[in-house]
């Protein structure tokens, strides 16, 4: 591409190569594919030769790809449709008839004290949005809420584990500050032959269960404590062999309990913040916390948070809003800040841009406006609501925190279409 590139412009490329001060053999070597470029000789060669942005972008997707195995640059694109998928409006599942008999049958279950629903669901399936729909609806109290199980089959391992990603989704938008908690797991192999089973899904509770058609039109709740013991049998069964990816927290200590828990065993290992709006905690002092917060707890919270290997992700809009703004409001928090010490914080984010703060370009990667996500090392991937911590979606599994983590020191290290760069950084 690049050499088709030369061919166009308007500069020789012996202009370019004399200009540029690149050596003839390598600037032609790379030319002739025989090279893989160095993200300076391209920046250097495109000062010269112009193209437009949509050009500049494509140059730029070709010279990673070239760079990097191709399973490595197919998950990172992967975990990129993840972060747009999230980002997009809900367009089903919402108050549709079979969602409507789930939500009745779970509310009857609680009712009648179920302690724990088991959903066979498998990723091939799009009930998960009905179901978890029907969830949000009939969430019962905090110290009434039952553990939800949702065990997950992998579509094919083919498209690697990012692949995945998108069918996360509707957890995100049903869930959402809800009291319902469950664990998600995965059998780690596809399953085959649903399609012959007339019922292939369904869900247990107490002492029914609902046993849903494959394609997804028919529903049917059985109460014969026989068929429900027999299924419930086999789902135990089938767990055991299945592996945890996601788990939910709904109470406040217990995420607090969890971070620090965490932060203290990672050492200097980079946490990766992904946030819609610049995160004030990495941009405050102890003082400022103090005289806005007055609860030590806070300043500690500070003080472990600034302390980490720390590398902020936010989107260019929520930096705009950011800044315009007078307020800081996230985590629980909401507060009005003097202009005197809002200045400070722009001052501290401008500071840390390219170096603790990335500035995602929001034509490539959509960062939803009410999520954050941690991702501490290599051992978990949490979500939490963007204006409170009551609620988090934790992913332990390496099939889905190594690809992000792999996303994240790449979007940090390499040249890229994702990051927007101040000029001469």
């Amino acid at each position: 591409m690049l050499s088709d590139l030369l061919s166009q412009a308007s500069e020789s490329k012996n202009y370019v190569i004399r200009e540029t001060g690149i050596d003839r053999s390598t600037f032609y070597q790379i030319l002739r594919g025989n090279r893989v470029a160095t993200e300076d000789l391209i920046e250097r060669i495109c000062e010269y030769i112009h193209p437009d942005a949509a050009t500049y972008g494509k140059l730029i997707d070709c010279y990673e790809e070239e760079r990097v195995d191709a399973k490595t640059y197919q998950n990172r694109q992967y975990v990129k449709q993840f972060f747009n998928s999230l980002s997009e409006e809900e367009t089903t599942g919402r108050h549709t008839r079979e969602g409507q008999q789930i939500a009745a049958f779970l509310e009857r279950e609680t009712a009648a004290g179920a302690e724990r629903f088991r959903l066979f669901l498998p990723s091939i399936s799009r009930r998960t949005t009905d179901v978890f729909q029907a969830m949000e609806n009939s969430a019962p109290d905090n110290e009434k809420a039952p553990e939800i199980f949702q065990l997950l089959a992998e579509e094919s391992s083919r498209r690697g584990a990012a692949g995945r990603y998108p069918k996360f989704k509707d957890w995100f938008f049903h869930l959402k500050g809800k009291t319902i908690r469950f664990h998600a797991y995965s059998l780690g192999k596809p399953m085959t032959g649903l399609n012959t089973v007339a019922f292939p899904y369904y869900i247990i509770g107490g002492t029914g269960m609902l046993l849903i058609s494959y394609n997804e039109k028919q529903i049917v709740e059985v109460q014969d404590p026989g068929i429900v013991n027999a299924y419930r049998d086999n789902f135990d069964h089938i767990l055991k062999d299945g592996e945890e990816i996601a788990s939910t927290e709904t109470d406040y200590i217990s995420i607090m309990q969890f971070f620090y828990r965490n932060w203290m065993t990672i050492g200097r290992e980079p946490v990766y913040l992904l946030t819609p709006r610049p995160c004030a905690w990495l941009c405050s002092t102890d003082e400022m916390v103090r005289k806005y917060m007055h609860e030590e707890e806070f300043v500690s919270y500070g003080q472990t948070f600034r302390n980490l290997n720390v590398r902020e992700f936010t989107t260019q809009n929520g930096m705009e809003a950011f800044f315009m703004d007078s307020r800081i409001h996230e985590a629980g928090v909401d507060l009005r800040i003097d202009p005197e010490d809002m200045k400070k914080v722009r001052e501290t984010i401008n500071e840390h841009r390219d170096r603790i703060t990335f500035l995602l370009d929001d034509r490539r990667v959509r960062v939803h406006k009410e999520w954050q996500m941690f991702l501490i090392g290599r051992q978990a991937a949490v979500f939490v609501p963007y204006e409170r911590t009551n609620y988090m979606i934790c992913f332990t599994n390496r099939d889905v925190v190594d690809p992000l983590a792999d996303w994240f020191e790449s979007r940090v290290t390499s040249l890229n279409n994702d990051i927007i760069r101040k000029k001469g950084a």
